[in-house]
């Protein structure tokens, strides 16, 4: 299944779900509702990507590097983690 979207010469796939069940969406995917949205697997971020805990402001969590975890409020970096726990 597959939706498509622009004119007949440019037709590109935004919404794809394919034969194992496995949805590819191109663009961005906003959640919008009041109650609580659940993930029965893992979430996967590509190396040093942000998770926003304010919206996509200055507040989040972020692989700085390999093994290292960033921890950010205020636009700066307040924690992080490495490994053999470091902090």
């Amino acid at each position: 299944f597959a939706i498509h979207t622009g004119g007949n010469n440019a037709r590109t796939r935004s919404f794809i779900i394919d034969q194992s069940k496995n949805a590819t969406f191109s663009g961005n995917v906003n959640i919008n509702g009041t109650g609580t949205s659940t993930i029965n697997g893992d979430l996967v971020l590509q190396p040093t990507k942000k998770l926003y805990l304010d919206g996509g402001n200055d507040t989040y969590i972020t692989e700085v590097s390999a093994n290292l975890i960033g921890f950010n409020t205020g636009g700066g970096q307040r924690l992080s983690i490495g490994v053999n726990e470091q902090f």
